[in-house]
């Protein structure tokens, strides 16, 4: 590691592979205009530059891609992403999506749950995404004498899903809610809503969280009895290798259903903001967590307000506050790229620049070290950026220069203050284009 003072020109090392950009246009224009159809052609390493417009679900497997929409587009998929089986030395990333799952009769993961990742040895990157799971299936209207029970799927599916998967996991800047559960609508005297999705759900797996916001489904309304919302966050685990750092991220669970007979009838319980039940673990900095609101009850008590944090592992919340890094993706050589580090004014902030990904968790820098070398002979360079302002806010640019075809490069922020204490801050993955895309 090398530190430098501030520039605005980064001149990028050449690499000894090059990766190709597939272009994937839904209105024509490009190779593609099927998701699915380009990550089966393309060669692992990569870059799929997505255009404006809607596609359809699409799966990525044991295949090192970098999947973005382009600048300023709109890019949404109905149904579900996946991302399976990555090597050790494979790594996803997604940026730029708005991902909303499939309502089906299914009673599996998919389609509903917007993004599943499973069986990954190698990193997923997801980066200012927004994944929100299905609503339950069919919202029912019973007469009193048909009592309506939802069936089939009936529960808020989960935004993001994320099992077994050992190679560590980071989400920047994305939004990830829960899907709203099916109603038991008025006149159903007997009908029972079904439970809110939560918004996401851990299971063998580290995660890093930094300015995201995260958010139960609401539960289902009933006749009879309403449903619970579902909780912000879900760590629950058997292996020990499961748990969460969160940074400048809000946990919120989903408000409970409201009952809705006319002469009696049982709000749900609002969902935990976050739950995690032993072995899992969860690390927060200047993060926030509230529990849902209970739903409205007919003759009887409204349903109970879910708590700010719940299960059997309390969250350790280190005492301090977040160093926020924003910077866009993806970007071309030899433009100039604004960046911003919001934190204390005073702070001296420093940017690392690698060519791959990590996963170190580092409590005494308060954070999680996503930048690493591809290869014992190449750097992880550390710029130095200068000192924030009274403001709060350092603005700055970068200019890379001279890429062939796309590179993608990983970027985190860090401190260190006047007493040589040190703190991560949030990260960002960076596509660097050649300017011909």
């Amino acid at each position: 590691m090398w530190l430098a003072q501030t520039v605005c020109a980064i001149s990028l090392l050449a690499v000894s592979s090059r990766a190709s950009v597939i272009v994937v246009s839904s209105s024509g224009g490009g190779q593609f205009t099927n998701l699915q159809a380009a990550v089966n052609s393309a060669a692992s390493g990569d870059t799929l530059l997505v255009k404006a417009g809607s596609y359809s679900s699409f799966t990525i497997d044991a295949k090192a891609l970098s999947v973005v929409a382009d600048t300023g587009a709109t890019v949404t998929v109905n149904g579900s992403v996946i991302v399976q089986n990555l090597a050790a030395n494979q790594n996803v990333v997604l940026a730029g999506f708005i991902v909303t799952g499939a309502t089906t009769t299914s009673m599996s993961d998919t389609p509903g749950v917007a993004l599943y990742a499973t069986a990954n040895s190698g990193a997923l990157r997801v980066d200012a995404c927004q994944l929100t799971g299905a609503t339950g299936y069919g919202d029912h209207f019973g007469n009193g004498a048909d009592c309506c029970y939802p069936s089939n799927h009936a529960s808020g599916w989960i935004g993001a899903r994320l099992a077994q998967n050992s190679g560590g996991i980071g989400f920047v800047g994305c939004t990830i809610r829960g899907g709203r559960a099916a109603n038991a609508y008025f006149g159903c005297e007997c009908g029972t809503g079904a439970p809110g999705g939560d918004g996401l759900s851990l299971d063998g797996t580290r995660v890093a969280l930094y300015d995201c916001t995260i958010v139960g489904g609401r539960g289902g309304d009933g006749g009879g009895q309403a449903a619970d919302g579902g909780a912000g966050c879900r760590a629950q685990s058997s292996s020990i290798a499961c748990g969460l750092f969160a940074s400048g991220t809000s946990f919120s669970g989903g408000n409970g259903g409201d009952g809705t007979d006319i002469l009696y009838a049982v709000g749900g319980d609002g969902g935990s903001g976050l739950y995690a039940d032993q072995p899992a673990l969860a690390q927060l900095l200047d993060c926030t967590t509230q529990g849902g609101a209970g739903g409205i009850s007919c003759g009887a008590p409204n349903g109970h307000p879910g708590q700010a944090t719940s299960g059997t592992s309390q969250p350790f919340v280190f005492t301090g506050t977040r160093l926020a890094f924003d910077a866009p993706t993806p970007v071309r050589e030899n433009t100039d790229t604004p960046v911003s580090f919001t934190g204390q004014p005073g702070e001296h902030v420093y940017l690392y620049m690698a060519d791959a990904t990590g996963f170190q968790a580092l409590a005494h820098w308060m954070g999680v070290l996503v930048t690493n070398k591809s290869a014992p002979h190449q750097a992880v360079y550390a710029i130095d950026m200068g000192t924030i302002p009274q403001t709060g806010v350092l603005n700055t640019v970068l200019n890379f220069t001279d890429v062939a075809s796309a590179r993608t490069l990983y970027l985190q922020a860090f401190s260190i203050d006047a007493q040589g204490n040190k703190k991560l801050g949030s990260f960002a993955t960076t596509v660097v284009l050649d300017s011909a895309y």
